[in-house]
């Protein structure tokens, strides 16, 4: 849910100051703020909305820049990577 609120809170703030993408450029504010709150935390879940950052990042860059769809792609492995590596250690403790 506060996924969702942030979405939508930036939306609309990037639409009053006449963003081309809006809610495009938003739905990675909203993912990656979360993501870092759980981080925060210390919870697992963190991975999963670092992944769909990064997934939707790629989305929002298509067509525009391979270069940086290369990038957030390599950050994506990076998040599945991690996510792996937490739950594998977690299994352990």
């Amino acid at each position: 849910s506060i996924s969702v609120l942030w979405w939508l809170t930036f939306g609309f703030i990037y639409q009053s100051v006449g963003a081309n993408r809006p809610f495009r450029d938003s739905i990675t504010d909203a993912t990656n703020g979360v993501g870092q709150l759980l981080m925060t935390a210390v919870y697992r879940e963190q991975w999963i909305f670092l992944a769909a950052t990064n997934v939707f990042s790629i989305y929002l860059w298509w067509g525009e820049s391979l270069q940086i769809q290369g990038k957030h792609f390599i950050y994506l492995i990076n998040s599945l990577v991690g996510w792996y590596q937490w739950s594998k250690a977690a299994k352990k403790a």
